[in-house]
């Protein structure tokens, strides 16, 4: 897990998405942190809580997922949806 490895979810760290029940996990889903999220760590030795894998971290654009973040919700998407026009690797050229 990510917490026992030192990355702790903070503010612009990706992490992978899951259900209450991991082993229906989508394996294609995944949130930014807008915020420091304590909530999600893995808690403490002897704890059933899972944490959340965190796999990455916004370099550049943090403006543009908090503007993302203000979009409003219906069923655990943003209403309007909201689409992305490019991506990229940190140091690679982009698609």
């Amino acid at each position: 897990m990510s917490s026992k490895a030192g990355i702790v979810e903070r503010a612009g760290t990706v992490a992978m998405a899951r259900t209450s029940r991991p082993e229906l996990a989508r394996p294609s889903q995944f949130f930014i942190n807008v915020a420091d999220n304590k909530r999600a760590q893995l808690p403490r030795a002897g704890s059933s809580r899972l944490g959340y894998t965190v796999f990455g971290k916004v370099v550049d654009g943090m403006d543009v997922v908090t503007k993302i973040a203000k979009v409003a919700e219906g069923r655990d998407r943003p209403v309007p949806p909201v689409r992305r026009q490019s991506r990229r690797r940190a140091g690679r050229a982009p698609s």
